[in-house]
């Protein structure tokens, strides 16, 4: 019989606007969480703002109500995602700050219709669960909205560092960004490759352990290998604070809403990225100069194997065994190279 996971709570925000995919990603997870065959969170704990509803005022009004239910629930697991634009807005001779882009940012306006992380950074400071993740794809900087004043731009930040030192003065206490500073967070389609990973640990594919949970730091893993494997040849790397006191590798949610065998990844977390024809066709390239290698090299090896065979010195034996071992291993890692770009090629479509 299906469970409820009835201690879990949820903030997700999508901002849209010129970011339509973060409408998609923050849907695809409350999807998920609620789904009663799946993350099993009740429905009325689990907070969905996207477009017109991920305004500043707005978010900031939901941020409180949510700190105010979940600090009402001593028992809470408590997970704040946030997809759209944030980063640093750098101004001359003035410090860097860093802001989240809500829906309706106007760059003239940016003190009055953005978030600043220190207002951010004081409400999820104020969550007192001991199970607390909090979830950042934000988008490349390439994206972000223009800056008007001369000497003023936005460039992008995976984590204020506000929040990173209000995540890393308790236990239990997790904030994970889709990427690095000096890197892009790929969107795709549906979902950005960040995202579409994320739901897939969300539907149990993480598990180390099938037993109806999905684990922090199992998420962490499996973000950690997923994302830049999938993002290659880009780079992609998620990042994660200081983590302290995650021993106990607390569970974030039902994977099957109780019960122990995964039932799949829901078929909007599939398409995990967009892939440009250059890249398909670099892919392609490398293929092709690399499978003559690849071929010549199992030759040889046969060649070596059957020359093995036929020695009677030893010393002649050893030195023909370990230049087999190097054609091995080099063998392997071409092996290896290929078959990642078969699956990369297969995800392009091709």
């Amino acid at each position: 019989m299906a469970e409820t996971f009835s201690h879990g709570h949820a903030l997700l925000i999508g901002v849209g606007d010129d970011l339509p995919e973060t409408v998609a990603d923050a849907q695809a997870i409350g999807s998920v969480l609620t789904d009663k065959t799946r993350a099993a969170f009740p429905q009325e704990q689990v907070t969905l703002l996207t477009e017109q509803a991920a305004t500043r005022d707005k978010i900031l009004t939901a941020l409180g109500d949510f700190v105010t239910r979940v600090n009402a629930d001593s028992d809470a697991t408590a997970l704040i995602y946030y997809s759209g634009h944030g980063g640093e807005f750098e101004r001359m001779n003035q410090p860097t700050d860093y802001f989240f882009v809500p829906y309706g940012y106007a760059p003239t306006q940016y003190q009055t219709t953005s978030i600043r992380a220190a207002e951010f950074t004081q409400q999820v400071e104020s969550i007192t669960a001991k199970k607390l993740i909090v979830v950042l794809d934000c988008c490349h900087a390439a994206g972000m909205p223009a800056a008007k004043a001369v000497g003023e731009k936005f460039v992008k930040g995976n984590v204020p560092v506000t929040l990173l030192h209000a995540m890393e003065s308790g236990s239990g206490r997790v904030v994970i960004a889709s990427s690095r500073n000096d890197e892009s967070s790929y969107g795709g389609n549906p979902n950005s490759l960040f995202t579409a990973c994320l739901l897939e640990a969300l539907s149990g594919k993480a598990a180390r352990v099938a037993d109806g949970y999905v684990r922090v730091l199992d998420v962490l893993s499996y973000l950690f290998a997923q994302v830049p494997s999938r993002a290659a040849p880009k780079q992609q790397h998620p990042f994660v604070n200081k983590i302290t006191d995650l021993s106990d590798n607390f569970a974030l949610c039902y994977y099957a809403a109780g019960a122990k065998e995964v039932i799949g990844v829901p078929v909007l977390a599939q398409t995990y990225a967009a892939y440009s024809e250059w890249e398909t066709t670099k892919l392609e390239t490398e293929r092709t100069m690399l499978m003559p290698a690849y071929t010549l090299r199992a030759q040889k090896i046969a060649f070596l194997e059957r020359d093995l065979v036929i020695q009677a010195g030893s010393a002649v034996k050893f030195q023909l065994e370990q230049e087999i071992l190097q054609e091995r291993a080099a063998y392997a890692e071409m092996e290896k190279r290929l078959t990642e770009i078969d699956r990369l090629l297969q995800a392009m479509g091709h």
